[in-house]
């Protein structure tokens, strides 16, 4: 889980204000990094969605046609 931000930072020297920050650019890049693999997931989960809808749809209008073809051919 994320740390919250601090408010304010005093830090002893310029060093340890850069390692500071260093840190936390390397801490923001892997929370970027999570975040584009939790969208890239959703989107992969999206499309495998939307694919098995199509299939469940089509599936629906065959079964669909061939009901109407036997119920043509019980009134002949």
């Amino acid at each position: 889980m994320a740390k919250p931000l601090q408010s304010r930072t005093t830090f002893k020297s310029k060093a340890s204000a850069l390692a500071w920050a260093d840190k936390e650019r390397v801490r923001l890049a892997n929370l970027e990094r999570e975040c584009v693999d939790i969208l890239n997931d959703r989107d992969d989960e999206v499309l495998t969605l939307r694919v098995e809808n199509r299939a469940l749809k089509e599936a629906l209008a065959r079964a669909e046609a061939q009901r109407d073809f036997y119920e043509r051919k019980t009134l002949e």
